[in-house]
């Protein structure tokens, strides 16, 4: 088991013990568990903060008591900051500065460059170690410098307000895109269910669907095609079946045809024949 416990605190230096674990990492600060206990407790320090972390014993391949190189560099490091006097200059604070940053503590490299940035403004190594860069002659942080270039902070970066404009353009236009896609697929599959269907599955309805056809009238059954009133009726006289054809020919298929609404209806006939009409537009 390994886990830790953060103590907030200051950064004073702490006994330098060496752990060895198994896993091949070499961890540094100061054992505060006694010889022999179940777990190893190992307080370690970094940007102010303390951390106590615990590992099991059989993690554990030995531990080195005493003070470690980078400490001991640390410490040099401290010791030779506290003899610059105030005449020290911008050269000599980065001197230190860079000690710092081959150590990897960048805590103090900062510090440090901070030192050295106090004497020297436009010292462009620390202040880039300071994280600023320079727009128009003037050392800034990068989102004081996007604002200053006229850029907007825009999904957790900064872009200019024309890109900015550009990408919810075409987001726009890439939804409108899809669901037009989107139509179109709905529309196409139930144009190829209706193609698949049986001619009779879709009877005249109000839903704007018709199935013109020809209809006969002959004497004793009426003026329309059994089965079908009200459907448009063409007439013809006894016995005159243009073409010899016959009420029952398959009529086309059915298509689309939007409804007005109006409906118009007329009949009429003579002494040997009879005629209806019936339109709904």
């Amino acid at each position: 088991m390994i886990a830790a416990a953060l103590v907030v605190g200051c950064s004073a230096a702490l006994s330098a013990d060496e752990v060895y674990l198994k896993d091949g990492r070499v961890l540094e600060g100061e054992v505060v568990s006694p010889p022999g206990a179940t777990f190893l407790d190992l307080k370690v320090s970094a940007a102010g903060m303390v951390a106590v972390q615990h590992f099991d014993q059989d993690k554990v391949t030995r531990v080195t008591y005493g003070k470690s190189a980078r400490q001991r560099d640390t410490e040099t490091l401290l010791a030779d900051r506290a003899k610059l006097g105030p005449e020290a200059d911008a050269a000599a604070w980065w001197r230190l500065a860079e000690r710092a940053k081959a150590m990897g503590d960048q805590v103090l490299a900062r510090d440090l460059a901070n030192e050295t940035v106090a004497r020297d403004r436009d010292h462009e190594e620390a202040r880039r170690v300071l994280g600023m860069v320079r727009f128009r002659g003037v050392w800034m942080r990068p989102g004081e410098a996007a604002t200053a270039r006229g850029d907007v902070l825009f999904r957790g970066g900064f872009i200019s307000w024309a890109e900015r404009e550009r990408t919810l353009a075409d987001e726009v236009k890439r939804h409108q895109d899809l669901e037009i896609a989107r139509k179109e697929r709905a529309d196409q599959r139930r144009a190829d269910a209706v193609a698949r269907a049986p001619a009779d599955l879709y009877p005249e309805t109000d839903l704007g669907y018709s199935r013109p056809y020809r209809s006969y009238y002959w004497p004793g059954y009426g003026n329309s095609y059994p089965g079908y009133p009200g459907y448009p009726v063409v007439v013809y006289p006894v016995g005159g079946f243009p073409g010899g054809g016959f009420p029952g020919t398959p009529r086309p298929p059915l298509y689309p045809h939007p409804r007005s609404g109006l409906s118009v209806n007329a009949s009429g006939g003579g002494s040997n024949s009879a005629w209806s009409f019936s339109w709904n537009p």
